[in-house]
């Protein structure tokens, strides 16, 4: 709470004056704060020395030691690597004899341009009496029609 009122005092004088300009920077914003460092802590040359005994206690029998041995048949390894998916060069006798397919192979030729108006037409007369594309409203009236001209 001592520290909020200090933080402010400096208002009262104002940044203009002397006292206030020393004032806010002491206290101000521009104030760096305290920090506290813990302290260091330091081994002494007893620890040192135990510590060392220790890690030696520790050290197993060479004789004992597992050792690890590869395995005699490993298995393959199966690597699914995108490079292996990518085309290979072909040979120049491959690639004439895909030409040569292609030379026999009958050509496809589009389809010749039709009458839009014709085919319009055409539907209309086949689906005009039908109960399959048309809405249910629609139908009901072209069943009635139908009915009348019958």
């Amino acid at each position: 709470p001592e520290d909020a009122k200090l933080d402010k005092i400096w208002k009262i004088c104002g940044r203009d004056t002397e006292a206030g300009r020393l004032m806010y920077q002491f206290y101000g914003a521009g104030a760096k704060p305290e920090i506290k460092y813990p302290k260091v802590k330091v081994k002494s040359a007893k620890q040192l020395e135990e510590e060392k005994k220790a890690k030696e206690e520790k050290k197993a029998c060479p004789q004992k030691a597992k050792i690890e041995y590869p395995d005699p048949n490993p298995m393959p390894e199966r690597v699914n690597d995108a490079i292996k998916y990518v085309p290979k060069k072909k040979s120049k006798g491959v690639i004439e004899k895909e030409l040569e397919k292609e030379k026999r192979a009958p050509l496809l030729r589009p389809k010749p341009g039709c009458n839009r108006a014709e085919l319009i037409d055409n539907l209309q007369e086949e689906y005009q009496f039908s109960n399959g594309i048309l809405p249910k409203s629609v139908q009901s009236t072209a069943i009635k029609f139908s009915k009348e001209k019958k």
